[in-house]
């Protein structure tokens, strides 16, 4: 299977992002930076507001580079 690129779609969810309120109802998406400048983005959070504005479901995505990975303490 190939997968076709559909740039309008891409730019239609770019758009609905960037015009959608942290405030109301749906999805928001925030960039994770590092705090020295000049280096690549962490990640990305996103939080979809329920529609009761109580509840929201919370995402997340690290960048391959700046996951950690856990070390067990020495005996």
């Amino acid at each position: 299977m190939s997968l076709t690129p559909h740039p309008k779609a891409a730019a239609d969810v770019t758009v609905g992002y960037i015009a959608a309120s942290p405030h109301a109802p749906g999805w928001s998406q925030y960039a994770v930076e590092p705090k020295t400048s000049g280096r690549p983005l962490a990640g990305d959070i996103e939080v979809r507001l329920h529609d009761d504005l109580r509840q929201a479901d919370l995402g997340f995505t690290t960048a391959p580079a700046r996951t950690a990975r856990a070390t067990p303490p020495k005996p």
